[in-house]
């Protein structure tokens, strides 16, 4: 079995139950980049059918989706804010509450989503353009946007680096890309209970009534918690492989605080949150 980033051997770490099935799932690490994965036999999107009626968590999560859209125009301004005819894509858009901050900062927005409830929410209450289909760089001329965000979506696909390095080729050759990932360094694996303790002694902590609050913000930071639906864990170093393919590198991380963007590479900590952009070499 081999990395999905960086095609080096894996190792097996453990099982971890899974979320849905309650089945045992294999985790996997890298023995190169560090990144660990799950369910690593699927290694194809399936897009017979598109996904229905999980607009919940869209729906509830536009206060939080807003403020980092502005916290990213915020770190970029300088940098985009002077072009014109600006052009933004949300790869996994949701029901597309950062295209309505775009939109609000000048851009021509556009988003792809193949969730089908949250794309009909998207045209008919917020008037967005969203397409409903799973990504393909086909869908868009290439490089036509200033501006591209995949945030969230890359730990759920068995193909990565495909489709990031597909997502790249809509890229202006001086534009902006921003990934974001559930992070994963020492600290996550440290405080991470599916991680570091045995399937049985998971569920008899979850069984303990007594240690119900407890295990409610445990489970809130533990990036292992859920092996059939993330499937894929990148650190740093992962991240930076993935660029790489792309000839692409990572400029810098983005944190809703600034102050914690500048110094957690001091201490090894990461926000999960990457602005990458084309080579300079590939500029010229």
């Amino acid at each position: 079995m081999y990395c999905r980033v960086c095609e080096f051997k894996l190792k097996f770490v453990k099982d971890i139950k899974g979320e849905k099935t309650g089945e045992l799932i294999q985790l996997q690490k890298c023995s190169n980049c560090g990144s660990y994965f799950s369910r690593i036999d699927s290694m194809d999107q399936n897009i017979d059918e598109l996904p229905e009626n999980q607009i919940d968590g869209y729906l509830n999560s536009e206060r939080d989706v807003k403020k980092r859209i502005n916290t990213l125009f915020a770190m970029l301004d300088g940098e985009l804010s002077s072009r014109k005819c600006k052009k933004y894509l949300d790869i996994g858009c949701g029901v597309g509450w950062s295209l309505t901050v775009a939109t609000e900062h000048g851009y021509e927005s556009h988003g792809v989503e193949p969730e089908i409830m949250a794309t009909k929410f998207a045209s008919s209450k917020l008037e967005i353009n969203v397409v409903n289909s799973y990504f393909s760089s086909d869908l868009f001329e290439r490089e036509y946007f200033d501006l591209i965000v995949m945030d969230q979506v890359l730990e759920h696909l068995p193909n990565p680096q495909h489709v990031l390095t597909d997502a790249f080729k809509l890229l202006k050759p001086d534009g902006v890309f921003f990934l974001g990932v559930p992070p994963v360094d020492w600290s996550r694996k440290a405080t991470s209970m599916s991680l570091n303790l045995s399937t049985d002694t998971v569920n008899k902590i979850r069984k303990n009534t007594h240690l119900k609050r407890l295990v409610s913000l445990i489970d809130k930071y533990d990036i292992f918690i859920s092996p059939e639906g993330h499937i894929n864990y990148f650190t740093v170093k992962g991240i930076k492989e993935l660029a790489k393919e792309c000839d692409a590198i990572v400029v810098r991380e983005l944190h809703n605080n600034i102050y914690r963007a500048i110094y957690f590479p001091y201490i090894n900590i990461t926000t999960g949150s990457f602005i990458l952009k084309k080579k300079l070499s590939n500029l010229s």
